[in-house]
């Protein structure tokens, strides 16, 4: 599933990650994360970066069940990648008719408490979320 890092730009990229992330949690290494990822790009390169500077992680999926087959397909490939990394993978559905409105509160409402849930039972140190530039506003509610 995954290509080892053996291009420049990605081993700079690891390392950036690697000595960013120690200024933001003391001995990482010690702790256990819990990823929120989705699937998409930017949760999935978190969860490469996470694997390849060897920190304790499980993964966290919620299926909404908004684009069918995609969505499906999303949740299948989080589980293939957890299964690949040899990490715990934590899904939930939940169904959103696609026609309410507030659909991206209610699912940010939904997501976040079931994160909640998988991070008390399993005794997860933080929860860590992937966000690009556009995601701005969901990272501002953060």
């Amino acid at each position: 599933m995954f290509c080892p890092i053996n291009n420049p730009y990605q081993r700079i990229m690891e390392q950036r990650f690697y000595k960013h992330f120690k200024t933001l949690v003391q001995h990482p290494k010690r702790h256990h994360f819990l990823l929120a990822v989705s699937g998409g790009v930017d949760s999935v390169v978190m969860t490469q970066l996470m694997h390849y500077c060897g920190y304790r992680f499980g993964i966290a999926h919620v299926n909404y069940a908004l684009r069918d087959a995609e969505s499906d397909a999303d949740e299948q490939f989080v589980r293939q990648l957890a299964d690949s990394l040899g990490v715990s993978c934590h899904v939930a559905q939940k169904p959103i008719n696609p026609i309410d409105s507030g659909i991206q509160e209610k699912a940010r409402d939904l997501r976040y408490a079931w994160f909640r849930e998988v991070f008390e039972t399993h005794a997860y140190d933080a929860v860590l979320t992937a966000h690009h530039a556009d995601d701005q506003l969901e990272t501002l509610f953060l």
